[in-house]
């Protein structure tokens, strides 16, 4: 013999369901409000950009974090960009740009200079170390 099978009650049935609201992304400014992993890839676009004069490929990224893919660096720049460290430009290879806010995370004075896209040829203004 079966039991029929009854469903659980959770609430009003008449009452539609909602999703609780998650908050709004915020501006950083405490250092410990930041993860681990994204201080890293913003350090290490820091320190590659030093080296090379030239923005880092997610590629390069992956390698110099020793993260496992590209998706996860894109996860992370998509958190600086939100946050408000960084500038892309996805229609460019290479287009990441430190912005003031993420130099003076690392603790670096900004200074404005002009840069040339090496494959458009579009100049634009930009702050650097």
């Amino acid at each position: 013999m079966t039991m029929p099978y009854r469903t659980p009650i959770l609430s009003d049935p008449t009452m539609p369901r909602r999703r609780p609201q998650r908050p709004k992304t915020k501006r950083l400014t405490d250092r410990a409000d930041l993860s681990g992993r994204a201080e890293n890839v913003l350090i290490a676009l820091d320190e590659y950009m030093q080296v090379h004069k030239i923005s880092p490929s997610v590629r390069d990224l992956v390698s110099l974090c020793n993260i496992s893919s590209t998706s996860v660096v894109n996860y992370y720049l998509d958190k600086l960009e939100g946050f408000g460290f960084i500038e892309r430009q996805r229609n460019i290879s290479r287009g990441i740009v430190i912005t003031a806010t993420g130099l003076k995370r690392l603790g670096k004075p900004e200074k404005k200079v002009m840069v040339i896209c090496p494959h458009c040829h579009e100049s634009f203004e930009t702050v650097s170390v």
